[in-house]
């Protein structure tokens, strides 16, 4: 998640609602959040307070030293996210896992191209 623009708790929020009510949610173990930029810290206040978003973890790559050195993770936006990926799977314990990335594209933009993210 980029927390840039006035937009992203909007398309954020939809995103994680849309998530929760897909057949993905029921196949997957545990859903990571990465979150970037000035707010990543209330990115996790975007889903609903009834305890259902268990399988949800949220990172806050601000806090990580590695993607400061890549100039801040609210510089990096999605690098951050991938490189935590990329980390999982090259773990040997996890080569029989899938991962899948969601984008919160849009989230920066102003009308037109925001309108599509709806």
């Amino acid at each position: 998640v980029s927390t840039v623009g006035e937009r992203w708790p909007t398309v954020v929020g939809r995103q994680l609602k849309m998530l929760q009510s897909s057949p993905l949610y029921n196949a997957m173990h545990q859903i990571n959040v990465g979150a970037s930029g000035w707010f990543a810290d209330v990115v996790s206040s975007l889903l609903p307070t009834d305890g259902s978003h268990e399988k949800f973890t949220f990172t806050d790559h601000n806090a990580r030293e590695k993607y400061m050195r890549l100039g801040g993770a609210h510089v990096a936006r999605e690098v951050p996210t991938l490189q935590l990926m990329y980390e999982y799977c090259a773990q040997p314990d996890n080569e029989d896992h899938w991962v899948w990335y969601m984008h919160s594209k849009g989230v920066g933009h102003s009308w037109p191209k925001f309108k599509w993210t709806q």
